[in-house]
């Protein structure tokens, strides 16, 4: 990889512009659900369906993955 100061004349450089600008500016997905009467979307989560709430889910996930790291530190290896 290569770095190309912007605006420089690049033609893929230019490319990329374009295509980030036009990014800015379309919407964002939009799901029209009322268009379908037994749709169910079920999240999963290492292939294991996830059946609460997915931002409670996220939270505790989360925050494992921060008390693991906390306790992997040198500091905290008489703890375990």
């Amino acid at each position: 990889m290569i770095k190309v100061k912007s605006h420089s004349g690049d033609h893929y450089n230019d490319i990329a512009d374009e295509l980030a600008k036009a990014g800015c500016t379309k919407l964002p997905l939009d799901l029209d659900l009322m268009a379908y009467d037994n749709l169910q979307l079920i999240a999963n989560f290492n292939q294991i369906p996830i059946e609460f709430s997915i931002r409670k889910f996220w939270k505790n996930l989360n925050a494992t993955k921060q008390f693991s790291a906390f306790m992997d530190l040198n500091r905290n290896s008489q703890l375990i």
